[in-house]
């Protein structure tokens, strides 16, 4: 009985290997590429200002999610060819440190913002212990 998947199956297969290696040089690419421009560019540059440093992370988190969106194709595609997933660990780390800046940077915000709000307050109007709770529920939210 001759067999129905012969050489074009082998060749096919070749063909979507090759294309699967090709697509990770792409994403290891643009993975450098991203992590070359943070260095350069990215919310940790000194002498920045918070609203700068907000707006860099907002900038970076939605090019990182572009990415984040491109991997989830690729391993989607590996698992449905049956071909090993191929992992990027820069990927997670980036993720990782850009979550830690948002919460850093949005609680400072908040912070300030609250503190500014104070200062309307007139003294008569004062409450302290709600100042004191929310002076806690931003120490909770740092820990």
């Amino acid at each position: 009985m001759p067999r129905l998947l012969g050489a074009g199956h082998n060749k096919s297969r070749t063909a979507v290997r090759n294309l699967s290696s090709l697509a990770s040089e792409l994403m290891r690419t643009s993975l450098l590429t991203l992590s070359m421009l943070l260095l350069q560019e990215g919310p940790m540059m000194p002498d920045l200002s918070v609203d700068v440093v907000s707006d860099r992370i907002e900038l970076f988190q939605a090019r990182l999610g572009t990415l984040m969106l491109r991997y989830e194709r690729q391993a989607t595609s590996e698992r449905l060819f049956g071909l090993p997933v191929t992992e990027y660990p820069e990927l997670d780390e980036i993720r990782h440190e850009l979550d830690l800046l948002r919460l850093l940077y949005d609680l400072y915000n908040d912070v300030t913002r609250t503190i500014r709000g104070y200062f309307d307050i007139r003294w008569h109007d004062i409450n302290i212990d709600r100042i004191s709770r929310e002076l806690r529920d931003f120490q909770t939210r740092f820990y």
